[in-house]
């Protein structure tokens, strides 16, 4: 047995311990992802250098706690239809999830951080200045994820994201002064649908009164 092929099988065990699941299969590919219980990791260099070690457990780790403690059904209830809210809605459930694990699976946590920094390192967040030069929604998973691997509980992560970055990174935003667009938006928004629309049909129809009469 190859020590890639032992790595797999390895690694396919440890994600059935974690997420409770006999039915989960592991896989090489060119990207990390999971497909219902399949799970595909990047394909390992040949000698498995330690790092690449931890990096690729941290992707299969954060695998496994996802079958365990999401709910798809409950998610999709709750989930917001904007393209930036569904973004931090998604980082802030994996955020949950992976300081759920943290903090129960010893060794778990490094593998997690482990992945974590490979990926903000392909996104070229090794490179920013500031933290405003990364994306919203990495940036406050990352946030909620330390809050929560630290012990804060709900009620603090989401008043320390709210200070950060203001009421709109909630699905209900209070009504005040400084959230009435995101209330009013969409109100706007049909308004002047309907002007333009009225505008666009009004010659027309200021024509056919003529003709007709």
């Amino acid at each position: 047995e190859s020590p890639v092929e032992a790595f797999r099988r390895a690694t396919a065990a440890a994600m059935r311990a974690i997420a409770e699941r006999d039915d989960i299969t592991v896989n090489f590919g060119a990207e990390a992802r999971l497909v219902d219980t399949q799970a595909r990791l990047p394909v390992p260099s040949r000698d498995l250098p330690r790092a690449e070690i931890a990096q690729l457990r941290g992707e299969a780790d954060a695998m496994a706690l996802r079958l365990r403690y999401h709910d798809p059904a409950a998610h999709r209830r709750v989930r917001p239809r904007g393209k930036n809210a569904r973004a931090i809605f998604e980082a802030v459930e994996q955020a949950r999830i992976e300081s759920l694990g943290a903090r129960r699976f010893a060794g778990v946590a490094a593998n997690l951080l482990s992945a974590l920094e490979q990926r903000s390192r392909l996104k070229g967040y090794d490179h920013i200045s500031s933290p405003e030069e990364a994306s919203v929604a990495d940036a406050v998973g990352v946030l909620v994820r330390e809050r929560l691997s630290k012990g804060d509980s709900d009620d603090e992560v989401l008043a320390f994201v709210v200070t950060r970055y203001g009421d709109f990174v909630l699905l209900k935003p209070p009504f005040k002064a400084t959230t009435l667009l995101l209330w009013l938006g969409p109100l706007l928004i049909l308004g002047f649908g309907l002007v333009a629309i009225f505008a666009f049909f009004r010659p027309w129809a200021m024509t056919k009164t003529k003709i007709g009469g």
